[in-house]
């Protein structure tokens, strides 16, 4: 790649910052890029910058900041998106292990990139043939008023059905958890990946079908949604490590996000965490059931949007109303207007709170939120709005995950909210869980706006919420 060589307080060797850093590309596909500071105070570390929020990640846009900040010299904040680069600590003392490092991540998100579209467009297309199979089922697992009806189908038959529903909603969190196994390095990563995935999806469905309670209508739904709460959970809380560079994280290549919660993560993670509240909310009084969906639902929220977490505000104010929604008609009843009242300010208040939080930090270390409000007040956020609305529409287009979500709302609204289906009978008998999916759908669909993410927040949630209804209606 080509180099740009930066050398700030030249007039005192001994006191120099060099920076190499490479800022183009030569060739197709594009790779990461080496950044390189030598001088007082920048020895043994890894770079960073607030604009990453990842140790061992610049941006292009850092690199002028870095240099006026080692010359002294004023920082215009309009001109610059970027951030100065500091020096953290944890570099190997090793030469080769420190160099082996970031030549490691290059091979991942090159492997990721090439991985990435081929999963989701298998996984749109494996869902939609599954929600076609499951069609007759449906039909023929309810009791009839005449004297004859359809054959019910045989049990084994169901049986095996009820499987293949739980691995199809285990796959997502299986894709993500196959990141802890360094695939990339295989001679055939994609094959690699496919058969650590497939492992790990056989491994949860077997785990689901032996848990306590599998025999009951939910048991597999609290399971499925327990499990995929857990599994990204902990990996946000750990740094998010299987996010950076994973199939179903985000790319360092693409330079849109480097620390946090992904759009797949968050959409998966916010429909295991309202399923599970509404699992457990099922399990207790009626009256108790509001404070068990806000209990849960805060803790998600909290996760997504602490910006030493999930870094997603945007993600947490989506999915404070869908955490409201859930909570006001788990106890029973519609969504009234005094209902959605409540709901909209107890959403509104949390987008407040994170909003003032986010102001008050310094404005090298906003999230997203707290720039957004900056450039509204300053009058810059012309470009963060159409930017936004561009790539939701290219997103829209473009992305597998749109057709899992219209995939998942037409079986939904087709099949199981039909007579035949089940879905009905079960949101009657199971207030809890009606608000769960209600509440899921609300900040899916929120969420994906605000964060220019399209369907593809919803579509990552159909991935885990329609197998796991079309399981609990089956039955």
């Amino acid at each position: 790649p080509r180099s740009l060589v930066l050398v700030a307080g030249i007039s005192d060797t001994a006191r120099s910052l060099v920076l190499v850093a490479g800022i183009s590309d030569t060739a197709q596909p594009s790779r990461l890029h080496v950044a390189i500071a030598d001088g007082p105070g920048w020895e043994r570390g890894w770079l960073t910058s607030a604009s990453t929020g990842r140790d061992g990640y610049l941006q292009l846009v850092d690199l002028a900041p870095t240099a006026l900040a080692a010359l002294g010299r004023p920082m215009p904040e309009r001109l610059f998106l970027g951030r100065p680069a500091t020096s953290t600590g944890g570099r190997p003392a090793d030469l080769a292990e420190a160099i082996d490092a970031p030549a490691n991540a290059d091979r991942e998100a090159a492997a990721q990139r090439t991985v990435s579209g081929t999963f989701f467009g298998l996984l749109a297309g494996a869902q939609v043939l599954l929600a076609l199979a499951m069609l007759p089922l449906l039909r023929r697992a309810r009791p009839h008023a005449g004297p004859t009806g359809p054959t019910p189908v045989a049990k084994q038959v169901v049986a095996v059905v009820e499987l293949l529903l739980v691995a199809a909603a285990l796959t997502v969190p299986a894709a993500l958890l196959a990141d802890a196994v360094p695939w990339w390095r295989a001679g055939h990563p994609g094959w690699t990946f496919a058969g650590v995935t497939a492992l790990l999806v056989v491994a949860g469905t077997v785990a689901v079908r032996f848990a306590p309670g599998h025999s009951g209508t939910l048991g597999p739904l609290g399971a499925v949604a327990g499990l995929t709460t857990l599994v990204v959970g902990l990996d946000v809380l750990t740094g998010a490590r299987l996010q950076l560079n994973g199939v179903v994280g985000y790319s360092a290549l693409q330079g849109g996000r480097y620390a946090g919660l992904s759009t797949v993560g968050l959409g998966v993670f916010l429909a295991g965490a309202l399923l599970s509240a509404g699992w457990l909310a099922q399990r207790v009084h009626r009256g108790w059931r509001p404070a068990v969906m806000v209990a849960v639902g805060g803790l998600a929220v909290v996760v997504v949007g602490s910006p030493y977490l999930g870094a997603d505000p945007v993600g947490a104010i989506a999915l404070t109303a869908g955490v409201s929604v859930a909570a006001v008609i788990s106890a029973g009843g519609w969504l009234t207007i005094s209902r959605l009242a409540w709901a909209t300010m107890a959403a509104l208040a949390v987008g407040i709170g994170f909003a003032v939080v986010d102001l008050r930090r310094p404005p090298a270390e906003r999230g997203s939120l707290g720039r957004f409000l900056s450039a509204l007040g300053d009058g810059t956020a012309g470009f963060t709005v159409h930017r936004s609305s561009a790539e939701n529409f290219e997103t829209l287009v473009n992305s597998p995950l749109t057709v899992l979500a219209l995939a998942g709302g037409l079986l939904v609204w087709f099949a199981l909210l039909q007579p035949w289906g089940g879905l009905m009978r079960l949101f009657g008998i199971y207030p809890a869980v009606r608000a769960a999916f209600a509440g899921t759908v609300v900040a899916a669909l929120l969420g994906g706006a605000l964060d220019g993410a399209a369907l593809d927040v919803l579509g990552a949630a159909a991935a885990l919420v329609v197998p796991m209804a079309a399981l609990a209606s089956l039955r």
